[in-house]
């Protein structure tokens, strides 16, 4: 997989994971802070649909290192928090 495609991948998750966990706080618990949730998470989905339209208008790694293994690895682990605090 190129860097690129890994380091956008992970923005996506993380976006998503965040989009989906705010919409739940907000339609089954009630909590406004859901809102905020949802507005970050459709922000980060938002950025990277436009950074993967226009490659050229961001910087992003060009071969795999530490900020790119940094990025995957903590968009993982915010999915697998969100997912294991939703059961």
């Amino acid at each position: 997989m190129n860097p690129r495609v890994g380091y956008q991948l992970s923005f996506f998750v993380f976006g998503t994971v965040g989009l989906l966990h705010g919409v739940t706080e907000y339609v089954y618990e009630g909590q406004t802070v859901g809102l905020l949730t949802i507005f970050g998470g459709g922000f980060v989905i938002a950025l990277t649909g436009y950074n993967t339209v226009r490659p050229e208008s961001y910087d992003s790694p060009e071969k795999w290192g530490t900020l790119v293994y940094l990025t995957v690895i903590g968009s993982l682990l915010f999915a697998m928090s969100v997912s294991v605090k939703s059961v």
